[in-house]
């Protein structure tokens, strides 16, 4: 099914586990949201992880886990053979324990935390595993009134004079096109953040 508008605040493609967080986030600061989904199911890998990432989360305090962010950062980069961006990185361990705290407020059920073989207890189990975090995300988005589009892919993003002007988008079963407008568009559907060439290619700084 396309869009019921052509025109949004912000694009989200991918309705995983990033890009339904993503939707939540812009619906409580007030966007016109759209999450378009190329899957006729919403949660992609993310209905199969065990858990989620964080550090200085509600859990870790309350059970006196204290991590050194310092030496996790630098445990992080030289497992990633220092090919992951150091300021990113830093930025996404520093944000993780508020992460967690706000997921754990819209209603994601933790059951644990601990670590993933030998490193550090980040690892935020979900109760219910990830499956269950998806819906409870989903439900909360669709509360807010974010707009889903199933079935429908993202096939280019539109720019004009260097700035974002929207999608060109197709339903996968009719295969017909159109396009929706919007000056921000968000790609949540992963796979690529390991491929400098096409990080480089679809990401776009307005």
């Amino acid at each position: 099914m396309f869009p019921q508008k052509q025109q949004y605040d912000l694009i989200i493609v991918g309705a995983g586990l990033s890009g339904l967080s993503a939707a939540v986030s812009a619906r409580q600061n007030g966007l016109e949201t759209l999450v378009l989904e190329k899957g006729r199911s919403i949660g992609g890998d993310g209905n199969y992880v065990e858990g989620a990432m964080g550090v200085d989360s509600y859990l870790q305090k309350e059970t006196g886990v204290k991590i050194d962010k310092t030496k996790l950062l630098q445990e992080e980069l030289a497992y990633s053979h220092y090919e992951a961006n150091a300021p990113h990185m830093e930025q996404f361990i520093d944000a993780s324990g508020e992460t967690i705290d706000w997921l754990h407020e819209l209603g994601v059920a933790f059951l644990k935390v601990g670590p993933q073989g030998d490193s550090w207890p980040t690892i935020h189990t979900f109760t219910g595993g990830g499956h269950a975090a998806v819906q409870t995300l989903y439900q909360k988005a669709t509360d807010l009134g974010a707009e889903f589009a199933m079935s429908v892919s993202a096939q280019q993003v539109l720019m004009a004079a260097g700035h974002v002007t929207g999608l060109s988008i197709m339903n996968e079963a009719t295969g017909q096109s159109s396009e929706v407008k919007s000056k921000h568009v968000l790609l949540a559907t992963g796979g690529y953040v390991d491929n400098p060439e096409l990080v480089k290619k679809t990401y776009y700084n307005v």
